[in-house]
């Protein structure tokens, strides 16, 4: 027996697939005609605690973003190519000094990099919930008969 033929199966594609796609649907039209989407900053703050949403993000960043492929992505590739070719004449040209200085100095730009990159990503996964939820409010309000 198939699943679409079983019990759950038939619910799920006469019911619920259908509710899902047009749920899908009415968030797509909506944020397409997005125009003001500061009222939904306190809703967003209901998710989660501050601190849970720092440990969340960094938890995504760190072991799903990086880990999944995303530092060896072949586009990547080239510029850190050049990148290890430049380093590798640049240790040649420095004395043991200069080349220490530099090794502490790349080590703080990289760490500020990081920083820098993981709050990109906390800040672009937050406007993406804000998003999603004017899209799930909005509809919520329209299907209450209020103006959304």
């Amino acid at each position: 027996m198939e699943f679409y033929e079983t019990i759950i199966g038939k619910r799920f594609f006469e019911h619920q697939l259908p509710r899902l796609l047009d749920t899908l649907e009415r968030i797509g039209n909506t944020l397409e005609n997005l125009q003001n989407v500061s009222f939904i900053q306190p809703f967003s703050a209901a998710f989660t605690t501050e601190s849970q949403e720092e440990e969340l993000l960094a938890l995504l960043y760190d072991r799903v973003l990086k880990s999944n492929g995303f530092s060896k992505a072949t586009r990547l590739a080239k510029g850190r190519q050049e990148t290890l070719s430049a380093l590798g004449k640049l240790e040649k040209t420095l004395s043991k000094e200069q080349w220490n200085l530099f090794l502490q100095y790349n080590a703080a730009v990289n760490l500020h990099s990081s920083e820098e990159s993981q709050e990109m990503f906390r800040q672009g996964y937050g406007t993406a919930i804000r998003l999603m939820a004017v899209g799930l409010l909005t509809n919520e309000n329209k299907e209450n008969g209020k103006k959304g």
